[in-house]
């Protein structure tokens, strides 16, 4: 189980905000692990259900 803390900034991209979108969020499993290999070495999908 890993924890997520996230830090809003502004900042300029040159990269469109629709591939920027798709990077970030949609194909982040893929794209985390390269940009910022030192904190983040795999991305893992867990499916199930939870109980309490």
């Amino acid at each position: 189980m890993g924890v997520i803390t996230c830090t809003l900034a502004e900042f300029d991209s040159v990269v469109a905000p629709n591939r920027l979108f798709q990077a970030m969020s949609i194909d982040s499993h893929n794209f985390l692990p390269k940009v910022v290999p030192h904190f983040v070495k795999s991305v893992e999908f867990v499916e199930g259900r939870l109980y309490y």
